[in-house]
């Protein structure tokens, strides 16, 4: 029994090491690197856009995630968003800040990057609720969003909440898609999102 434990956890270690000879780390191209920014710039552009593009938004997605998402679901979800009768988000900013990391798996180049994030939400008074109530439920919210976003910068001014801070994008060069690269949202303490998507 000694022994097949032993063997078992050799198995195992080979894999493990066999995976990683496969990983390489990788300098992105001046071209490559100035595609990274681009995309930043032109999801900003399609997200600022007043009526909303949903299709063209999600073109930024990396594909695959769609075999675990619908992305009928997810235009569904983002036209919810930002259809929301209490509140009209906006985003003020996406600025590209740096690139932190790259490395390449199976023909695939995976590239960490930080960008930094300004989202508002402008909220909207009801009908038969009072100044005293509406400020309330602001105050209620502001707390709520400082709770929900302990890395980034919240505020209030007026009727609007805006928060503020740097973020972190998976960026996925994979030829067998036409876009140069994809984006795919880096959230923390959520490796199942990412089980299908990145090795």
């Amino acid at each position: 029994m000694k022994n097949y434990i032993i063997y078992l956890l050799l198995f195992f270690t080979a894999l493990t090491i066999n995976s990683q000879e496969k990983i390489t780390d990788v300098t992105l191209t001046n071209k490559q690197t100035k595609e990274v920014k681009d995309i930043f710039i032109t999801y900003f552009n399609e997200l600022s856009k007043t009526p909303k593009e949903y299709n063209k938004i999600l073109d930024y997605t990396y594909p695959k995630l769609f075999d675990a998402y619908a992305k009928d679901l997810m235009i569904s979800q983002l036209k919810k968003s930002f259809g929301n009768p209490l509140f009209t988000i906006t985003f003020d900013q996406i600025e590209f800040k740096e690139i932190k990391q790259s490395f390449s798996f199976e023909e695939i180049i995976y590239t960490k990057t930080i960008y930094k994030s300004i989202m508002s939400l402008k909220f909207k008074k009801e009908e038969d609720q009072s100044d005293t109530d509406f400020n309330e439920y602001l105050d209620f919210m502001l707390v709520t969003y400082k709770n929900q976003f302990k890395d980034s910068e919240v505020t209030k001014k007026d009727t609007t909440i805006s928060i503020a801070g740097n973020k972190n994008m998976i960026l996925i060069h994979d030829k067998k898609y036409n876009k140069p690269c994809y984006m795919i949202e880096l959230l923390e303490n959520n490796e199942i999102y990412y089980t299908n998507l990145i090795p």
